[in-house]
């Protein structure tokens, strides 16, 4: 039976010594990466469940405030409401279809557009999703206006009528889905009962489906934040947000294989690339040592003797050759390593050096000697007291005596180097322990390199990066000084102009470049030239305004800050606008000569900065609007409103309230 070549023979074992556990391993990496991508997934498209059920929520919330703020002013004194503001209500609420006025006795009273006046209004609220405020009809229906699906709500007014409202949620559909666009998923979202309200289907939607029977709606009823179930010859993932008091779901489901696909097309990507790599080294390797081992020995065979023993077998002659053979290739290589060593060792661009566990030199290159100033032969005998200073001396001992007990393997330590001259050096140490065959220390191994020039580089760069801060805090600094001379030329200007309205128009852009000012002495006092406290710069800037208009009337601020910080880019626009809604409250809120409260609020929530300012005055006319307001002041706080890339709302509660929020 003839043998198996060498070469055959390695590539097996290499095939079950690596490729089986490439294999073990390659399918550990992919279920851990798709267990990774589906936890990411489950995560992300829950977060984007909560969010769209807060979008619908906010949806519901602002019909229910406009209906709530409609009766509070009318219908409250006995007075029959007229038709005029019934209509009025729906010009500005183009999310609702229809309003219904029904009087205590469910009889309609009055109905835009007109079609129920005089009939007994035919639906009834629902009792589980209701509280005495607000009222729904949970199930959606057909507008018999134009067909589109809807919802009704409804506030009851003090006298036991009720203002009810047919809510679009067409609308609604089509907002949720360019919120959130699913590429190969589906976005649902149903009431209570299981009614949908949106589908990627709209004829489900038009027929008034209901998936009240599915897993998905099961798994939400049931508390579930997720769940994974089987549909349409797919498997799904589908994620829940609860809207709110209303009990209404909104569900985003995606398909499971959009989920891990990517995933395992980086995982088959890998097998072909380790499949393709290991035939290369294997043929690369069979090449090798057939050229190597196979051919040697078959020429180092042919040229034996011959000879027979007379057992038939091989002489003890032909076997001894073989051996003989192999230590001389064994030699042969040994003798080229130990070459390669002392040329890798002797032209190593760092010093490098052999040091006995008791601190003697053994082995220098020629570096090490170029670095310390001494020859080999001044170094070899000689330990490292000789050359570190005894300051550096004393740590690189205690962590030898540490890497001796086995606590550590290897160390770096930055110390000064003492030549002959006199002249030190900065240098860098990193020490390594080689133990024997025993497990005893046998030597250090010692890495020298030169950071001298690093180091003055580094120290150079230190103090160019002062020298800078320093100029950029005196920049500041005169920027402040300059706005403030601007301030005062705006404020002498008005003390002699005998125009009021000119008067008045330089004291305000007194007030705004002030405000800008602040900014730059803000950054100038701390020395954080990337950001500024906000809390600390409206403190500032209230108790300013205060100062220059409050007081006269009576009227103080109320500070209720967060510590938040905003870069100046932010900075900049938000104080202008902070300066016109302070400046607006204080001036405006109040009677002349009344006393009163400006609150001013700064918080941060999820990356989005609220900015509220609140009084207890008289209130915002009721066709207030800050687009549609022609003051420079209004303008310009909607101009920095989309500067900061955010938005401001304006009501009244109890006063005027303006919030400004935007993103950080």
């Amino acid at each position: 039976m003839r043998p198996s070549p060498l070469s055959r023979i390695v590539s097996r074992s290499l095939l079950l010594r690596l490729v089986v556990p490439g294999v073990v391993l390659l399918s550990l990496m992919a279920a851990a990466m798709i267990s990774m991508q589906w936890l990411t997934m489950e995560r992300d498209n829950a977060r984007l469940a909560i969010t769209l059920a807060g979008y619908v929520s906010s949806y519901l919330d602002n019909a229910f405030q406009s209906l709530e703020t409609f009766v509070q002013r009318t219908g409250t004194d006995g007075r029959p409401v007229r038709p005029e503001t019934l209509a009025d209500l729906l010009a500005v609420s183009p999310a609702m279809r229809r309003l219904v006025w029904i009087e205590a006795d469910g009889k309609v009273a009055l109905c835009v557009p007109s079609g129920l006046q005089g009939s007994i209004f035919p639906l009834e609220f629902d009792s589980r999703h209701t509280t005495r405020s607000r009222l729904m009809l949970s199930r959606p229906h057909p507008s018999p206006i134009d067909g589109r699906l809807s919802v009704t709500i409804g506030v009851p007014a003090g006298n036991g009528a009720i203002l009810a409202g047919e809510l679009d949620l067409a609308g609604l559909a089509r907002h949720l889905v360019q919120v959130a666009p699913l590429a190969e998923g589906r976005l649902l979202a149903c009431d209570a009962y299981g009614n949908l309200i949106v589908h990627p289907e709209a004829r489900l939607v038009a027929e008034q489906g209901n998936i009240g029977d599915t897993p998905l709606f099961a798994a939400a009823k049931a508390g579930k934040h997720h769940v994974v179930y089987w549909s349409g010859g797919r498997f799904w993932l589908g994620t829940v947000g609860q809207v709110g008091e209303s009990g209404w779901l909104v569900l985003p489901t995606v398909p499971v294989s959009v989920l891990v696909a990517p995933v395992l097309y980086a995982a088959l990507v890998l097998f072909v690339f380790m499949a393709g790599a290991f035939v290369l080294a294997s043929v690369q390797l069979r090449r090798e040592l057939r050229r190597r081992v196979e051919e040697p020995l078959a020429r180092f065979a042919a040229s034996l003797p011959h000879g027979r023993d007379e057992a038939g077998g091989s002489s003890a002659f032909a076997e001894l050759s073989v051996f003989e053979g192999a230590f001389d290739e064994m030699t042969r290589e040994l003798v080229k390593n130990e070459r390669l060593f002392r040329v890798s060792f002797e032209q190593a661009a760092v010093g490098m050096a052999h040091v006995s566990p008791q601190g003697e030199w053994l082995l220098v290159n020629d570096r090490l000697c170029e670095l310390t100033g001494c020859s080999r032969r001044e170094l070899l005998g000689h330990s490292l007291i000789d050359v570190l200073v005894p300051a550096d001396l004393a740590a690189v001992t205690a962590r030898i005596h540490e890497t001796l007990a086995g606590r550590l393997e290897t160390f770096t330590r930055e110390g000064r180097c003492v030549r002959p001259d006199g002249a030190s050096i900065q240098v860098n140490l990193t020490v390594s322990l080689v133990r024997d065959e025993t497990g005893e220390p046998d030597y250090f191994v010692f890495v020298v390199e030169d950071v001298t020039e690093r180091r003055r580089a580094e120290e150079a760069l230190r103090q160019s990066l002062e020298d800078k801060e320093l100029l950029l805090r005196e920049v500041h600094h005169r920027v402040k000084n300059n706005l403030q001379v601007i301030s005062s030329l705006f404020f002498l200007q008005a003390e002699v102009t005998d125009n009021a309205e000119a008067r008045t128009v330089l004291l305000e852009s007194r007030a705004r470049v002030a405000s800008m000012a602040l900014v730059h002495e803000g950054l100038y006092r701390t020395g954080d030239f990337g950001r500024i406290d906000v809390a600390d710069y409206v403190s500032r800037l209230a108790s300013q305004l205060e100062a220059s208009l409050g007081r006269r009337g009576g009227v103080r601020c109320r500070l209720g800050l967060a510590p938040v910080h905003l870069s100046i880019e932010q900075a900049a626009p938000l104080g202008l606008a902070l300066n016109e809604l302070i400046t607006n409250a204080i001036k405006h809120a109040y009677a002349p000569g009344e006393g009163g409260e400006v609150h001013v609020g700064v918080g941060l929530t999820d990356g989005t900065m609220t900015i509220t300012v609140r009084d207890m005055g008289r209130g915002l006319p009721d066709d207030f609007s800050i687009e549609g307001t022609q003051s420079l002041g209004m303008q310009l706080i909607a101009n920095l409103t989309r500067q900061l890339r955010g938005s401001i709302r304006a009501e009244n509660q109890g006063g005027a309230v303006f919030t400004l929020t935007f993103p950080v």
